[in-house]
């Protein structure tokens, strides 16, 4: 049902991500990320959805969550498929969206024990992966209740540099830790 046809295609996906947001919702978009049927790019770009000024709810944090997951344990072919630098940079906006979620929503202070855990599980393998993903990681956990928060930037710990470190300084501070206490 949902196809491109264009060479550059990106507005397109856009468009269709938030068609197929409005009529089949979160489990429509599970679905068609599941299938081995369907335009794998618009599969992979689902994430680029999930955005400043998105109306998150823990729903749309589950999927997120969902995503990285499948991205991590190469869960359908299509992923299988992708070249390593595509699937990175896949689980980078699947981040970063996490990022969004709680800083634009501050939804991440009022989801599910469970997910929260998820999300520090997740944090915790793309730290160890190597994702490229600490600078969204680090400000995360600003966004997190305090015990997930800590969990992460114990993650983090010796493993930021820049920008990643100056938000990660920015968490503790707001925690009231230091860093030789993680």
């Amino acid at each position: 049902q949902y196809s491109l046809e264009d060479e550059d295609p990106w507005n397109k996906v856009l468009l269709l991500v938030a068609i197929m947001t409005v009529e089949e919702g979160a489990e429509g978009l599970r679905k068609y990320f599941s299938s081995e049927e369907g335009d794998y790019r618009i599969k992979d770009r689902i994430l680029t959805f999930y955005r400043r000024g998105y109306q998150f709810t823990q729903t749309d944090v589950e999927l997120i969550c969902f995503y990285l997951e499948s991205y991590f344990n190469n869960s359908y072919d299509w992923i299988k498929k992708m070249k390593k630098t595509e699937k990175k940079e896949s689980m980078f906006f699947a981040f970063d969206s996490v990022l969004y979620a709680g800083r634009e929503a501050n939804i991440l202070i009022e989801i599910s024990d469970e997910l929260s855990s998820t999300i520090c599980n997740l944090c915790e393998k793309a730290i160890e992966h190597r994702i490229d993903a600490n600078y969204a990681i680090a400000i995360t956990s600003q966004y997190m209740r305090k015990e997930y928060a800590i969990r992460i930037l114990q993650a983090l710990k010796g493993k930021v540099k820049g920008k990643a470190k100056t938000e990660y300084k920015k968490s503790l501070k707001k925690w009231e830790i230091s860093e030789e206490s993680l």
